[in-house]
């Protein structure tokens, strides 16, 4: 049986969710951290990181070949790193795979020879178009992009892995992540930053559509926190969890939320949908309440802690 000791991987772990699981984790116990990232996208430095956590330049796409300078068995992986713009991935569909699929892949292979378990992080793009909701973790992939199909076939590997090799994996899914990490200038922006943005500015907000597509807004500390407990337990592997409020919001929602939360003149504009904009998507918590996890804050409590400007780990 493999428990959770002192040598920890993060892939991807200057992200938005690494950030999160990074602090979670030195709170918890003493642990030793390694974490490897490209520096693409990365919301924090590595010069921030206090002394227990060692930050290596590695691209995933050639993970097997650069972890060698890494001579450290870990006894646990968070496989957090991903290419996760879709308009990238309708462009470059190759870099794309290479990033999803074959890195998740390298790091699966490592972490079977090392015999590390792993936590891979999913995403709800796999399933596209849900059939109904909330939506299942046993609800069939059928993506809409590039983006959506590479996550889905590093989802299946995953898993393959646990059934082929027992390797000790668990597939996380988090829904639509938001914190103060992500700025309304970012590339990958999600509607939360922007709308806080421009609310703050008394500019419009813009909806895409009619505003009644629906999402599930889930803190990213909150996907830190079931993160952090699946390795001490031993009935989470080979499971795929949905982390999401369970709460299905509408943009029109969120949009009067923010409003009444900045208490801003700020008003609601419409514009023509975006093509591919999927109507609804919520998840299905049942996982995280079978298995007693953490269960993620309300969308107005966590916006509310954004506004407070308490961007820590208060989680």
């Amino acid at each position: 049986m493999w428990n959770l000791t002192k040598q920890i991987l993060i892939t991807g772990g200057l992200g938005q969710i690494g950030y999160f699981l990074t602090s979670k984790l030195l709170l918890e116990e003493e642990v030793e951290i390694t974490i490897v990232d490209n520096f693409s996208s990365n919301k924090v430095f590595p010069e921030d990181l206090p002394d227990r956590v060692h930050v290596v330049e590695i691209d995933v796409r050639n993970f097997l070949q650069e972890i060698k300078q890494i001579r450290v068995s870990f006894d646990t992986i968070y496989h957090l790193a991903a290419q996760i713009s879709v308009p990238f991935s309708m462009s470059s569909p190759l870099i794309d795979f290479e990033i999803n699929s074959w890195g998740t892949l390298q790091v699966l292979e490592f972490a079977r020879v090392r015999e590390s378990q792993v936590i891979v992080v999913g995403s709800a793009a796999a399933i596209g178009e849900p059939r109904s909701v909330p939506v299942s973790p046993a609800h069939s992939r059928d993506p809409l992009s590039p983006y959506g199909a590479s996550k889905a076939t590093s989802e299946i590997y995953a898993l393959t892995y646990y059934r082929s090799y027992g390797l000790p994996v668990a597939v996380v899914r988090p829904f639509n992540v938001y914190s103060h990490l992500i700025k309304p200038g970012d590339s990958y922006a999600g509607v939360i930053s922007v709308f806080l943005s421009r609310a703050k500015q008394g500019l419009p907000l813009v909806i895409f559509g009619d505003g009644r597509q629906t999402r599930d807004f889930v803190y990213a500390g909150d996907v830190a926190n079931v993160m952090v407990e699946i390795p001490k337990r031993n009935d989470l592997w080979g499971q795929t969890i949905h982390v999401g409020t369970g709460t299905e919001t509408s943009i029109l929602e969120l949009a009067n939320l923010v409003l009444e939360l900045t208490r801003s003149s700020s008003r609601v504009e419409f514009a023509p949908p975006r093509e591919g904009d999927i109507k609804r998507s919520v998840a299905d918590i049942g996982a995280l309440k079978q298995f007693g996890l953490p269960l993620p804050r309300p969308l107005k409590e966590g916006l509310a802690l954004l506004l407070a400007n308490k961007g820590d780990t208060s989680v």
